[in-house]
């Protein structure tokens, strides 16, 4: 379905988590979902990156669509 999924879980003393995704299609357009709701979408980059918060259990998924 051409996305990236990345599900996190709690760990003890967690906080916010940062990587990179890298080799976007720039011609192509993608959404990123939190926990399964729309946190915007983007077009033009090579490169996006994304923060989790490991003080608690998520789910990213970057869809391109």
């Amino acid at each position: 379905k051409k996305a990236l999924v990345v599900s996190t879980r709690a760990v003890e003393g967690g906080g916010a988590a940062v990587f990179s995704v890298i080799n976007l299609d720039p011609r192509k357009t993608y959404e990123l979902f939190l926990d399964g709701t729309s946190s915007g979408k983007f077009t033009g980059q090579t490169t996006r990156e994304l923060t989790a918060d490991t003080s608690r259990g998520q789910d990213l998924v970057l869809k391109e669509i």
